[in-house]
């Protein structure tokens, strides 16, 4: 596993949305599709009058908002593309290659 200067907490996060603080390599955590069980992506006209909580039932849409989105901001952030060294991942194989 990669870990970019953050916990595993920062990413794996309780029933309320708050980051597992004690959390290490290794502990036993539950898949994002165990709590985020729709296995698809809502957007556009299929979204369309979703709240942001019933948006977040679906697995694709959990990953893009909790994962790709911050490691999109760190990348704008550090002034890198997703291919530069240094770059935080853009795809869930690259933190988990299992």
């Amino acid at each position: 596993m990669i870990i970019f200067k953050n916990g595993c907490g920062e990413c794996h996060h309780d029933d309320e949305n708050e980051p597992l603080k004690n959390l290490k390599e290794g502990d036993e955590v539950q898949n994002c599709i165990e709590c985020h069980q729709e296995p698809a992506y809502m957007r556009g006209k299929e979204a369309r009058g979703l709240s942001k909580e019933e948006k977040l039932e679906y697995h694709a849409n959990a990953i893009h908002y909790n994962c790709r989105g911050c490691h999109k901001l760190y990348n704008k952030k550090m002034n890198l593309r997703s291919k530069d060294k240094g770059a935080a991942p853009r795809r869930c194989k690259q933190c988990h290659p299992d």
